[in-house]
């Protein structure tokens, strides 16, 4: 499935708006048919499978970690600024 910018960001809203997708501070975080029924809602909204937006969402996530990573990296790396 191509995800455009404008669904791609649609999704990280809406995914923003579950927290119980996201947050184990949430009590309806253990409850997978809470976090079924959000994500049926998530992917109509988006207008795809509760599989394609999950699946996306994680791939997201798992880019900015990688990224997120290697920023970390070249701030504490061999040519970091000493302060």
């Amino acid at each position: 499935m191509e995800w455009s910018q404008v669904k791609t960001i649609e999704l990280i809203e809406m995914h923003r708006g579950s927290p119980c997708l996201w947050d184990p501070q949430q009590p309806e975080y253990k409850k997978n048919a809470m976090k079924n029924d959000s994500w049926a809602t998530v992917s109509v909204t988006v207008v795809c499978t509760a599989i394609e937006a999950r699946n996306k969402m994680e791939s997201l996530m798992a880019s900015f970690r990688r990224e997120r990573q290697k920023s970390q990296m070249q701030k504490s790396g061999a040519g970091a600024e000493e302060s």
